[in-house]
């Protein structure tokens, strides 16, 4: 795979972006250590839709929810489930939630809420692939792997219009 980065400050610390001539393939958020970004990766200037999306991510994090359902994606290194899963994902409008099992049933597998949680734990997208608006089937939040965990979670949902009880 022939990827690029470029790392850019947004209002909770740097954000590095990924891409390859498919589409973006990685978002590491700030204090996310899971993300493996391959050493032959290249720093370069981005095109100007990564300029776009990285404008959007920035956007979002500022607290102006986005849509990214008109970014292109490089999902090549994602397994076939969770390429389901998050094509399904990403059309869920900002400030909606969804439970891990009617995404799993959105995404063709229903009763695979198990292993849609950690298909959300894995995501190279976060933001983009908004895996902080999967909750529990009992409304509580769930995890969060990205930023600061459940706390972060509840901030990006908030910040698009969702509210949640102390749990």
């Amino acid at each position: 795979m022939n990827e690029k980065r470029t790392t850019f400050n947004t209002k909770i610390g740097p954000v590095m972006l990924a891409w390859t001539d498919k589409g973006i393939s990685k978002v590491k958020l700030p204090n996310t250590p899971a993300l493996q970004i391959s050493p032959d990766t290249k720093e370069e200037r981005p095109p100007q839709w990564v300029s776009l999306a990285a404008e959007k991510i920035k956007k979002h994090l500022d607290g102006e929810p986005q849509q990214y359902d008109d970014v292109p994606l490089d999902l090549q290194e994602v397994t076939p489930f969770n390429k389901k899963v998050y094509e399904a994902l990403r059309r869920l409008p900002s400030g909606a939630v969804i439970t891990y099992g009617d995404l799993a049933a959105r995404a063709g597998s229903r009763g695979a809420a198990r292993a849609v949680g950690h298909a959300m734990a894995v995501n190279p997208l976060p933001i983009v692939v908004p895996c902080h608006r999967v909750v529990r089937s009992d409304g509580t939040l769930g995890q969060f792997s990205a930023l600061s965990g459940t706390k972060s979670k509840r901030q990006l949902l908030e910040m698009e219009g969702c509210t949640f009880e102390e749990s």
